[in-house]
């Protein structure tokens, strides 16, 4: 309800409404939520976030410069009042590199506002809605038709390693990664995909959760493997979501074993969709690439005459340490030195 009468509304003013999208802090900031426009200056430490749609659309009759139109945009609840919206036109927009969107020469009126486009990871935030004008709350008794909010999404973030030293080709790789999970209530759905390169063959896929959470497959998550594409897709369902809403500080952890199948630099990539807008948009976050990397060596040893010698024997170390102590030489599958049962041979 407004601070000051309705009837010293001026009903031929037009106002504005600024929308300044950031993401969500680790911590509070403390600062107000009262439709004024904050001073840049305080919003240094918060990340902008560009690219975000919103709809704004005015709520059918509600006359702001009476006060019943008051009493009546009082009772309307956010459900109903999207009710109301359906099927009407509204004003549409991207927040810009600073994240900023204004939709300015508004009628006066009661808006329900909709985050449309989401950013990559996040969840939307929720509509709401907004009197134009509202009280000035630094003015006693005079009317805000400039009002200002700053609606925050948090943004899940992905990561993907590999463990891979002292293996060689027809090894197993693992490939760990991790995502967030969403904050501020239960999310409707949880996806992790990871095509896998040709020259992986699958052995395992796990989930668990990185504060130690055991998942069970088949109760919390399911996963399959897409033999055409070599895609392994890591599903959790509602009893796995319900874990997950239980577990906010925690990350998702998936482990994917695989057999390296030929030498080369392999490379892979996966994506993370936290929510069912991300799978329906085709929005996932996706991880930094991890690595992994096999060669082929062919040694030939030869006098300095470069006539070839026959007989030689190499072994393979991994690191400088193991070379210098002779221990733990890579398993190249060759013949055993008669002096030490536990090397092998690069013949």
């Amino acid at each position: 309800a407004p601070a000051v009468a309705a009837t010293t509304i001026d009903p031929e003013s037009v106002a504005s409404l600024s929308i300044h999208k950031f993401q969500h802090p680790e911590t509070a900031t403390g600062l107000p939520s009262d439709g004024t426009e904050i001073d840049p200056s305080a919003l240094t430490g918060l990340t902008a976030l560009e690219g975000v749609g919103f709809t704004v659309t005015q709520v059918p009759g509600i006359d702001l410069t009476t006060n019943a139109g008051w009493s009546s945009a009082a009772e309307l609840t956010v459900d109903t009042a999207a009710s109301a919206v359906a099927g009407l036109p509204g004003l549409s927009g991207v927040t810009a590199a600073d994240g900023q969107l204004t939709f300015s020469d508004l009628p006066l009126g009661l808006y329900y506002v909709e985050e449309t486009l989401t950013p990559a990871g996040a969840r939307a935030a929720a509509p709401f809605l907004v009197t134009l004008p509202l009280t000035d709350p630094v003015t006693s008794g005079e009317w805000l038709y400039d009002v200002h909010v700053y609606p925050k999404n948090v943004i899940t973030t992905a990561g993907k390693t590999v463990t891979d030293a002292g293996t060689k080709v027809g090894d197993v790789v693992t490939w760990t990664i991790t995502g967030d999970i969403p904050v501020g209530g239960r999310t409707d759905a949880y996806r992790v995909v990871d095509p896998l390169d040709s020259r992986l063959e699958h052995v395992s896929t796990t989930a668990t959760l990185t504060n130690g959470t055991t998942l069970t497959e088949g109760v919390h998550y399911t996963s399959a493997l897409d033999v055409a594409t070599n895609t392994v897709t890591v599903d959790f369902t509602a009893a796995g979501l319900d874990v997950l809403a239980a577990n906010e500080g925690a990350q998702v952890q998936v482990v994917i074993e695989t057999t390296v199948l030929e030498a080369g630099e392999i490379e892979n990539i996966a994506s993370i969709f936290p929510n069912q807008p991300s799978i329906d948009e085709g929005n996932p976050v996706v991880t930094p690439p991890a690595v992994t990397k096999f060669g082929a060596m062919t040694v030939q040893k030869v006098n300095s005459d470069d006539q070839v010698l026959s007989g030689a024997q190499f072994q393979v170390f991994t690191s400088l340490e193991n070379a210098r102590t002779r221990t733990q030489p890579v398993d190249l599958g060759g013949e055993q030195l008669a002096d030490d049962p536990d090397e092998r041979l690069l013949r």
